[in-house]
């Protein structure tokens, strides 16, 4: 915007200039000049004050997807599981220390619990793909390993 009124200044100062040394202020050729001025000027706003706006206003930016496996892990495990704890056998939850406790620390520990189910917890090996599956155990053994900090809801 500063370069554009410099820019401006400079035309009027050369337009001023132009007029006083040619004498043609009460003339034609003055009146046409101030017309090209005031042209230049409107439509050069025209152009910058669209940029300018979109500049200066935020766009609001898309919601970022959410993984899929926090998308499997809200729909098929949270009823139990919400933020990591277990609602049915409460030293069994998701933190660290508990999947370590219980040898379910590595991804293909928790792959087979979610395929297979064991105990309170069904089997999801006949609703979910591979891919879910391993997406879902990825996301728990991340959550874990912060604490459920990042999770919709940390853990309790």
């Amino acid at each position: 915007m500063q370069i554009l009124l410099r820019s401006v200044q400079r035309f009027v100062q050369s337009f001023n200039n132009l007029a006083w040394n040619n004498r043609v202020r009460g003339g034609r050729t003055f009146l046409v000049l101030r017309i090209i001025l005031i042209v230049l000027i409107m439509s050069s706003l025209m152009f910058v004050t669209p940029a300018l706006a979109a500049i200066e206003t935020p766009v609001p930016l898309p919601p970022l997807p959410v993984p899929l496996g926090e998308r499997i892990f809200t729909a098929n495990c949270a009823a139990c599981h919400i933020g990591g704890n277990n609602i049915i056998i409460a030293e069994k939850n998701l933190s660290k220390d508990a999947l370590a406790k219980y040898e379910m620390n590595s991804i293909a520990a928790i792959k087979t619990q979610v395929t297979l189910g064991k105990n309170a917890m069904p089997a999801f090996g006949d609703n979910l793909n591979s891919a879910e599956i391993e997406a879902v155990a990825r996301y728990v053994l991340t959550q874990s390993q912060q604490d459920w900090k990042r999770s919709s809801v940390g853990l309790q």
